[in-house]
Order: structure tokens, then C-alpha cells, then sequence
């Protein structure tokens, strides 16, 4: 019976990305290819299908006179939905993503900064970043640099946050944690539970993952919005990390 309701889901994602994006794209290139927000039915029909639920917690500041970064942690590819269902704003992500069958495609539509995990292609990569704020874009990045299983979180790299220091954006930070609730009707107390949402193990590709979680029966995942972070007020890229893995980090605990 799993492995049918599975196979239900599957079938449903894979019409809906068909009908939602190319919508998306083209109601995107209609308003001359600057917006982003009509991306969250797409992410509203994935939380849907899967059968995601969300608890948002806090205010997320999408509007504003200045653009907002929001810093999350990162615990599974379904992460995406969960926040691009309610938020209106552009992805970073590693650069293999654009390969992924079905999400890569929409992930380019919804014009995601894609990055590579080096050193040296760090530089480029807050450039891009740094100008997609200075057009006016909120933006979302996963500022761990990998995926954990949810039960804590990795300090928040550094290095990306010196596009607040050096040729400065203009732009507030806001620190986002992502919970596991509730994962196949339990709470995630152990670990394969957990691991039915979670997507952090490096032998377990995207496919099977997205195929376990579809059978387990879905998933609540809270989504806390914290205090806004001024870089100002913050003497460098180390201290304003520093301080955003402590917020995220606590609400995690919490």
C-alpha cells in the first residue's frame, strides 16, 4: 500500500511541475523576468502532494526598503518547498543542483544562484550574490554549507557574509531555523524517523530519498523566523556568523 501511495505522489508531482513550470517561467518573463514570487505555487503544490505541513513561527521580512538575506539551516532538499512555498525570494545553491531531474529545471526558472564548493569559486559567488541583492532580490542561503539531520547546526560560514564588509550590500540579515516536527505520523525521537525528512547522508542519492519520504506519509516541519541581524552592528563576517548560527542554533534546542 506504501509503495501505491508512493507511486500516487510521484505521479501527482510530476503533473503538477508539468502545468506549474512552465507557468512559472512564463509569468516571470512576463513581468520581465525581475520577479520570483509566482515560483510559490510550484512550492505550494510540492508541500501538497507530499504532504508537507508547515508552522511558521515568527514574521519572515520580505518587504522592506532594503532586501533581506535570510540564513537557515539546511536539513533536507525538501527544505526548498518548505521555505519557497511562503517566501518570495532567490535561492543559493550548490552548483550539482542544477542536475536534478524536475527541481534543477525550476530551480533555474526561479533564477537560483548556483555556486561551487571550492575556495576559489567563493569569490564569484558573493559577486553574484552581492548583485542579485542590489537589484533588489531577497535571497535565501543555507549558510552551513552542507545538510545535517536536524538535531543541530554547523556554524554558519563566513566567508559569504563578507559581501556585507567588502563593496558592501545594502541588506539586513534574518536567521531562519527549519524543525522536524513530526516525520511519517512520529515524532523524529530516533533516528531512522528522522531520517525519513532529513536528507544529509552522502550514500543516499535525491531519488530514493524523495521516494522514502513519499512513502512514509508526510512530514510538519516548523519554520522559525528570528530577530533581523544589522551587519553594522557587527565589527566583521566572523561576528555577524557568529551571531546568526547562536539565534538559529537556539530556536533548534528550543
Amino acid at each position: 500500500m506504501q509503495n501505491v501511495t508512493a507511486a500516487i505522489r510521484m505521479l501527482g508531482f510530476v503533473i503538477g511541475s508539468c502545468i506549474f513550470v512552465p507557468w512559472a517561467w512564463v509569468m516571470r518573463e512576463a513581468r520581465g523576468g525581475g520577479n520570483v514570487d509566482s515560483a510559490k505555487l510550484f512550492h505550494k503544490m510540492a508541500c501538497f502532494v507530499f504532504s508537507i505541513k508547515l508552522r511558521i513561527i515568527g514574521t519572515p521580512r520580505e518587504h522592506g526598503e532594503t532586501p533581506t538575506v535570510f540564513v537557515s539551516n539546511h536539513v533536507s532538499h525538501l527544505d526548498i518547498p518548505v521555505l519557497g512555498s511562503h517566501l518570495n525570494a532567490r535561492f543559493v545553491a550548490k552548483a550539482d543542483v542544477a542536475d536534478w531531474p524536475v527541481m534543477g529545471t525550476f530551480a533555474k526558472t526561479q533564477r537560483t544562484i548556483f555556486i561551487e564548493r571550492t575556495k576559489s569559486a567563493l569569490e564569484g559567488a558573493k559577486d553574484m550574490i552581492g548583485d542579485a541583492i542590489r537589484d533588489g532580490f531577497n535571497i535565501i542561503l543555507f549558510a552551513e554549507g552542507t545538510s545535517t539531520d536536524g538535531r543541530e547546526v554547523k556554524p554558519f560560514k563566513a566567508s559569504l557574509f563578507q559581501m556585507f564588509y567588502e563593496n558592501p550590500v545594502n541588506a539586513l540579515v534574518q536567521p531562519v531555523a527549519i524543525v522536524i516536527e513530526r516525520a511519517g505520523g512520529k515524532k523524529p525521537d530516533d533516528q531512522e524517523t528522522r531520517d525519513i525528512y532529513a536528507w544529509w547522508r552522502p550514500e543516499e542519492d535525491f531519488a530514493s530519498h524523495l521516494w522514502k519520504f513519499a512513502k512514509a506519509g508526510g512530514a510538519t516541519i516548523s519554520v522559525h523566523y528570528l530577530p533581523v541581524l544589522d551587519p553594522k552592528n557587527f565589527p566583521d563576517r566572523k561576528a555577524l556568523a557568529a551571531a546568526a548560527t547562536k539565534a538559529t542554533s537556539s530556536a533548534v534546542a528550543a
